[in-house]
C-alpha cells in the first residue's frame, strides 16, 4: 500500500512537472516563433 501511493503521488508529482514543462516549452516556443518573425 504504501509503494502505490508513493508511486500514485511520483506519478502526479511527474503530471504536474510535465504540464509546467510542457507549459514552458511551448512558452518558448511561442516566443521563439515570434522573434524569428
Amino acid at each position: 500500500e504504501e509503494e502505490r501511493k508513493r508511486k500514485g503521488i511520483s506519478e502526479e508529482e511527474e503530471r504536474k512537472r510535465k504540464g509546467i514543462s510542457e507549459e514552458e516549452e511551448r512558452k518558448r516556443k511561442g516566443r521563439g516563433e515570434e522573434r524569428n518573425r
